[in-house]
Order: C-alpha cells, then sequence, then structure tokens
C-alpha cells in the first residue's frame, strides 16, 4: 500500500453520536481540509463491505443515510484528486466479486481514518488493515486504470521523406538533432529487409518543418555509426575508417580501422569535443553467417585506435559510454560468462556479473544506467550495477518531464535501434505506479530513436517500407498528469 501523501486535516468532530440517532438518520457532514473526495467504507462484523464516493464541496463530504449494527466499523479515505480523476462516479459503488489488483489502483490517500459507531462516533487516524486493503482492490476500474490515469499528454507528427529512388530500402544507421528540426542521417541499402546485402549507403539532411531533403556525399564506405560533439562536430565511423568533419563541409580521415576487418556493424559512444573527443567503438563482423565471430571493443583518442578486449563468440555489438575523460565501461565484450568491462586510464578489466545487461545508457542528471534482459533497470554507483528500477522496457532517449522518469524507445536490445525495428512507445515511472507503457498514435515501428534540442521530444525513424522513402515520427512530452494523481 502506498504511503499516505500530504495529509489534510479531517475535523473529527463532525458526527453526531449514533448511538442516540435514529438508524436511517442523516449523519452530519464530514469535514475535510485539503481534500477533493472522500470513499466512505461500512465493515460490517462479518466483514462484508458497503461503500460511497463523495466529492467534497467546500471542506465537506456529504454522507449518506446509514443503519448501523453492533459491531460496525466505518472509515474514511481522503484523497486529493476528485471522483472524475479517480474515475469513480458519486455514489453508492458495487466492489468486484474478487480482487481484481494486486494493489489499490487509486492513487495514495491523503488521509486515513475510522471510528466505531456504537463508541461515540469519533473519528480516529488509522492504519490500512487487510480489509481496507482488499476493499480497494475490488474497485470497478479498468484493469490498466492506474497507467491510464497517470499518462501524460503524448502528441506525434509524421513527416515523409522522399529519397533518390535507387531501386533499394533505406535503413538509417545514424541519426543526430542538428536542430529542433533538422536531422543528420546516414543510411545504408538493400534490395530486401534482411540488409545482410547491402547495395549502397547515403547520407541527407532531413528538415522536419517542411520536408525537404538534403543528400551529402560522405565517400565510399558507409557510415555505421557516430558521435557528435557538443560542438556540432562529427565523428562517424565506417567499416574502415573514423572521420571526422561538419555537415556541409569537409570529411578527413582521423584513424584506419582496416587492421580490426571485418566490420558490419558498429555501436558508438563519445565524449569531449575536438581534439580532446575519445570515442568507444564496439563493432562485429557478423555478416547473417556465422554465429561465431570476432566482436571488438576500440577506444579512439588523439587519432590513435587501441583495443581494449576482444572476443569471437556471438554476434552481440559491445556497447560502452564514458565514465569521465578517457575512461570506459563497456557491455557484451563476452557474454559467456557475461561480464562488465572497464577502461580505466590504461587498465583494463573484466568482472563477472550474474546480470546480462542489453542497453546502456549515460545520462546527465542519474549517470550510466543499464537494462537486463528481464528489463529491470540498474545504476552503476562507481564499481558495479545496484538494482535502480524493478522495470524499464527501454534507455534509448530520456525525455524531459515535470513529472517522473520517461523515455522514448523501441525496445531493440544490442544495438540501441541500429537495425531491426519495433513499435516505438513511452515509458514512465512514478515510484507510485511503477513503470507504465504508452504507444503513441502514429509512431509506428521505427528503427532509430533520436531526441531532438527540445529535451521533450525525440523522432523515430522508420525503415522504407518502399523503395526511396523515409517516415520520420516526432514524440512531444506534454503536460502531466496533475498532481495528486502520480502520488
Amino acid at each position: 500500500m502506498r504511503s499516505p501523501v500530504r495529509p489534510p486535516k479531517i475535523i473529527a468532530a463532525a458526527l453526531v453520536a449514533l448511538g442516540a440517532c435514529h438508524p436511517t438518520e442523516p449523519l452530519e457532514p464530514l469535514v475535510v481540509e485539503g481534500a477533493a473526495s472522500v470513499l466512505f467504507v461500512g465493515q460490517r462484523a462479518d466483514d462484508t463491505a458497503f461503500v460511497f464516493a463523495l466529492p467534497v464541496d467546500d471542506g465537506r463530504a456529504a454522507l449518506p443515510a446509514l443503519a448501523s449494527r453492533p459491531g460496525d466499523l466505518w472509515w474514511a479515505i481522503a484523497y486529493a484528486c476528485p471522483l472524475d480523476r479517480l474515475g469513480l462516479p458519486s455514489g453508492s459503488v458495487a466492489l468486484e466479486a474478487t480482487v481484481a489488483f494486486e494493489e489499490s489502483p487509486l492513487p495514495g490517500w491523503a488521509a486515513l481514518v475510522n471510528m466505531e459507531p456504537s463508541g461515540g462516533g469519533v473519528w480516529r487516524d488509522a492504519e490500512p488493515t487487510p480489509f481496507i486493503r482488499d476493499v480497494l482492490r475490488r474497485l470497478p476500474l479498468a484493469e490498466d486504470f492506474r497507467c491510464a490515469s497517470v499518462r501524460p499528454e503524448i502528441t506525434t507528427d509524421a513527416s515523409e521523406f522522399r529519397l533518390p529512388d535507387r531501386g533499394s530500402l533505406y535503413l538509417p544507421t545514424f541519426a543526430v538533432a542538428r536542430t529542433n528540426t533538422r536531422l543528420f542521417v546516414t543510411t545504408i541499402q538493400s534490395v530486401d529487409f534482411s540488409f545482410t546485402a547491402t547495395t549502397g549507403h547515403a547520407a541527407f539532411e532531413f528538415d522536419l518543418s517542411d520536408g525537404s531533403v538534403v543528400e551529402h556525399d560522405l565517400g565510399e564506405d558507409p557510415v555505421l555509426a557516430g558521435y557528435q560533439d557538443d560542438r556540432g562536430e562529427l565523428w562517424l565511423v565506417t567499416p574502415k575508417r573514423v572521420l571526422r568533419g561538419t555537415v556541409g563541409g569537409e570529411f578527413v580521415v582521423v584513424a584506419s580501422l582496416e587492421a580490426f576487418a571485418p566490420i558490419r556493424r558498429v555501436v558508438v559512444s563519445g565524449s569531449g569535443v575536438g581534439d580532446g573527443v575519445v570515442l568507444s567503438i564496439g563493432t562485429t563482423g557478423y555478416d547473417g553467417g556465422s554465429l561465431n565471430t570476432a566482436r571488438r571493443w576500440l577506444r579512439y583518442e588523439g587519432g590513435a585506435i587501441e583495443q581494449l578486449a576482444s572476443s569471437d563468440r556471438f554476434v552481440v555489438v559491445p556497447q560502452s559510454v564514458s565514465l569521465g575523460g578517457r575512461d570506459l565501461l563497456a557491455i557484451n565484450v563476452d557474454i559467456e560468462p557475461p561480464a562488465i568491462h572497464t577502461a580505466i586510464g590504461d587498465r583494463v578489466d573484466a568482472r563477472p556479473t550474474s546480470k546480462r545487461y542489453v542497453e546502456l545508457y549515460r545520462d546527465a542528471e542519474l549517470g550510466v544506467l543499464a537494462r537486463d534482459q528481464d528489463r529491470a533497470l540498474f545504476r552503476f554507483d562507481g564499481s558495479d550495477f545496484e538494482p535502480f528500477l524493478d522495470h524499464m522496457p527501454f534507455v534509448t532517449a530520456r525525455l524531459a518531464s515535470d513529472a517522473g522518469l520517461v523515455f522514448a524507445g523501441n525496445g531493440i536490445n544490442e544495438t540501441r535501434g541500429h537495425s531491426g525495428g519495433s513499435a516505438v512507445r513511452v515509458a514512465q515511472y512514478f515510484e507510485s505506479t511503477g513503470t507504465c507503457e504508452y504507444e503513441p498514435e502514429q509512431a509506428g515501428v521505427g528503427v532509430y530513436v533520436v531526441p531532438l534540442l527540445d529535451p521533450r521530444q525525440a523522432v523515430a525513424l522508420q525503415l522504407s517500407a518502399t523503395s526511396g522513402q523515409l517516415r520520420a515520427t516526432r514524440i512531444t512530452l506534454g503536460a502531466s498528469a496533475p498532481a495528486c494523481l502520480r502520488e
């Protein structure tokens, strides 16, 4: 049961002594300060229950005419939300015959009191009993009421971009926001959805405001991943080299990767700006054939590439994040047994772990987060991952919210959405509700989810369904549900 929040003042002397009352005589109003609704629960001696949902008007809840019996116990549960927000009509409430929820679907109550009508009619502060917990779990509310009640405003708008029709489908491999409406996107092309045999590559600027497309020539190699520093400079990784440059300007080769061939899939994270950029690069040579293929964890720094670790088992691409400066942390370098790898200065360590982590995310506020294959979320404490949330389906792009922890993503594990495709969703965590998932309208299937400069927005890029077309759906997080529902 959730803890009470913001206790209002309930004035207990608002009822007449019932022992001297006619059994059906109306009771004096219950005076409640700081609440908008009250659940009045009658508990009979045999533990049968009757419930009334009562609005609070000008600090008072009008109580029904009641017939008391010996052994009755009456409860009043005050809520900061009005009845319509609680999903309950005013008046008598017919409980479900059996428990419908694991815990109360309502937000935390503002106050809980009870009284024995045969004992003088005095309300007293109370603690929840199994009876009260059972009553709240039998309220006639929809199964998804709790999440539906706290759902924030989520709006979407889709843009269709016409690309050169080269008889192939386009798959985004890297995308980054240049402004809040302009995206830089690199793609590979294939004649089918497998993308095991590519037919070309391209790079584009997309403008969400007018649908315009500008193509850029980045040379003979496809871009598989990249990093944009805080000055807007791009660091792009191809199967053979690392490029540095700016959109619309010149890109120069700053390092060769040919010693680590074959490279067919890449995940990159970065830190720093300009000459101080450090890249952490995970690669695999998997091409749709053998599952046992070389995987490497590399560090780029100052024009040089250093191999930190490698494995020749399985196809998962190592993921990594910066711990500050040249210090790095990686997962999926080796997964039998699973381990956390760190590169602190020149020292590389592998620490076995009982969890297999499948997604990493570095957050400016929360630090380094990792999601495991059971969708639990962990937080790095400087030496190991500690439990953080019981459930979070993805940590692809965090959205700024005035309440709760919110991510947009598509739940793809191994490459942070760089390949494959899944329905794009928004996940929101409150302590009172746990994690709720929402599927925005029009978001569809996304293969790459990109945060925009507006921290409340992200864009989901979709694999083209037809030759020469790409779709981008902007997701905007609006106002959150009232505070009374989130607590």
